[in-house]
């Protein structure tokens, strides 16, 4: 059977028709496979969490170091134990009789001439006593001052440096009717002349610091320093 140009022509469109939409049809699967990477990013945005939060450990690290600083002013009250220990209220009501008698012990020596000091404050009867003021004054003998700066070193180099020169001069004071020459501080030389009068009874603070031991036939001449002094209301 011949078939006609025409109607053979038709059958040639037909398949060529027919093979262009399965040529597009295939060209569409490329498209969908290509849309499944499109997740992908997501995972990336995941990691930005993590900056995050390191952040916020390094402002608490930071403010941690704040905190040592503070307690370091706590240790600086420790020096108002010295001032304490210096009060007026450890001297005692005495007599310079009674000291006399107290420091003789201490005072025997085999050797002579010998210088005593005393370093231990149990020892130096820190004392009130009551007394006459004389007004009279005189040069410091240069052995009691050489024993009171020795004594100073003795307590520590600060007391020894600040004592060099603070007692230059004796006062003379009465009790129970026997004189008595003791160095006083050079700061209360004026005080006690303004405050008192020849013959005006004072209490007078005072520590035993030692002493000089000429021979075994002379008394010890003791040393004591007044570091402060009362007056006595009538």
């Amino acid at each position: 059977m011949r078939m006609p140009f025409a109607g053979l022509l038709a059958v040639l469109l037909l398949i060529v028709c027919a093979c262009a939409e399965a040529s597009e049809e295939t060209a569409v699967l490329p498209s969908t496979s290509t849309a499944t990477p499109t997740p992908l990013p997501t995972a990336t945005n995941t990691p930005t969490n993590t900056p995050t939060s390191t952040a916020t450990f390094t402002h608490t690290a930071t403010a941690t170091p704040t905190e040592t600083p503070t307690p370091k002013p706590t240790s600086t009250p420790k020096p108002t134990a010295t001032p304490t220990a210096g009060t007026w209220d450890r001297y005692m009501p005495n007599t310079l009789a009674n000291l006399i008698e107290l420091t003789s012990e201490h005072l025997v020596s085999a050797q002579y001439p010998t210088l005593y000091i005393e370093a231990s404050p149990e020892h130096q009867y820190p004392s009130q006593v009551e007394v006459i003021y004389t007004g009279e004054f005189r040069e410091i003998d240069p052995a009691k001052q050489f024993l009171i700066e020795t004594w100073g070193g003795t307590i520590s180099p600060e007391v020894g440096e600040s004592i060099k020169g603070a007692f230059q001069q004796e006062v003379l004071v009465i009790e129970a009717g026997i004189e008595y020459w003791i160095p006083i501080q050079k700061v209360l030389v004026p005080f006690l002349e303004d405050e008192l009068e020849p013959g005006d009874e004072a209490l007078i603070f005072i520590l035993w610091v030692g002493g000089n031991i000429m021979n075994a036939e002379t008394p010890p001449d003791r040393v004591f320093i007044l570091n402060e002094f009362r007056t006595k209301l009538p």
